[in-house]
């Protein structure tokens, strides 16, 4: 049943098509005679009438010589079981329809959301993880084995875990001095996704069963991470991936680049005409025209060299001479 906002509007658009010229507004002459009798006809709306009120009307409009009062025998075994039942129907069809539309994505739980925007092929990303070395002290060489349960903390109770089982053996960890100490590096993930776990250098400072352990910390700062999606980031990413997903135009090249790597945070796209866009063209050192183009051997101040290519000019009388520069991309000195 088309809820009575829906047909009041229908009503007053067909009159419009009909006769422009006509006032369809509330309270108009038109909107009096002919839209609210209509409405009336139709009954109370049951998405938008309290349902007990909804059951009285329509039992009074079929039968208007019962008595239906609260209180009497009728309500207690027909009105009231009724008006429960179709309670719960009608708040099970308001959040289908609330389940159907991105509007208030606030509004909607994260399964709905889900279901929903895979309607578009759109699925919600779940966050990345950061991940850093973790980096262990000690003060003479020794065999240390790390597995995926062992916890490296910073000082704020963000904890981080090996991703596999890792060891280092002391043959290998005295090739690896700091100072005094010897150190063995291991590769760390999160234990959550987010932003939160992007650490400085230096804030690793302990770690649990690895005994004889003089100090920790990381050597580097920690790979960016992110947060699972919002529904409302989720929507707002699936709007942007309605479009299509070709390479050849911009909105295309973001859908497609924001799908396939997620960790990306901002994409500009080049094109042409474009003043970033260098790809058509070709720039020189100021160095004149290139002339050969091959192999070359350097022997103290004497340079052997095998053309693999060369210009020798439209007549082809151009030939390398002494005195040419020769340009080295990679050399290496007899």
């Amino acid at each position: 049943m088309a809820l009575r906002q829906d047909i009041k509007e229908l009503i007053q658009l067909n009159a419009l098509r009909f006769d422009r010229t006509l006032d369809v507004s509330e309270g108009s002459p038109f909107y009096k005679q002919v839209v609210v009798p209509l409405l009336d006809a139709l009954g109370s709306d049951p998405l938008t009438t309290p349902t007990r009120t909804f059951v009285e009307d329509r039992i009074r409009q079929e039968y208007p010589s019962l008595n239906i009062d609260e209180g009497s025998p009728f309500a207690d075994m027909v009105t009231t079981p009724l008006a429960l039942t179709l309670g719960a129907l009608k708040e099970q069809t308001l959040r289908a329809k609330q389940r159907q539309s991105v509007r208030r994505p606030e509004l909607l739980t994260e399964a709905d959301g889900d279901d929903l925007m895979a309607n578009w092929f759109v699925e919600r990303e779940y966050g990345q993880y950061s991940t850093v070395v973790g980096r262990l002290f000690f003060t003479n060489p020794t065999f240390v084995n790390v597995a995926p349960v062992t916890q490296f903390s910073t000082t704020t109770g963000l904890n981080f875990f090996p991703t596999t089982p890792q060891a280092v053996t002391a043959e290998t960890m005295s090739a690896q001095r700091f100072g005094d100490l010897y150190y063995a590096d291991f590769y760390l993930r999160a234990q959550a996704p987010g932003s939160a776990y992007e650490i400085e250098s230096g804030q690793l400072t302990s770690v649990r069963d690895i005994p004889n352990v003089s100090r920790v910390t990381n050597p580097s700062r920690a790979t960016p991470g992110s947060s699972k999606e919002s529904n409302t980031q989720l929507v707002s990413r699936g709007r942007r991936a309605l479009t299509e997903r070709s390479t050849t135009n911009s909105r295309g090249i973001e859908a497609r680049l924001n799908t396939v790597f997620p960790s990306i945070n901002r994409i500009q796209v080049v094109g042409y005409n474009d003043p970033e866009m260098q790809r058509d063209l070709m720039t020189g050192g100021g160095q004149g025209a290139v002339k050969a183009a091959g192999k070359a051997f350097v022997f103290g101040t004497f340079v052997l060299f095998f053309s693999g290519w060369e210009d020798r000019g439209l007549l082809g009388t151009d030939k390398i001479a002494v005195g040419m520069d020769v340009i080295l991309n990679y050399g290496k000195l007899l």
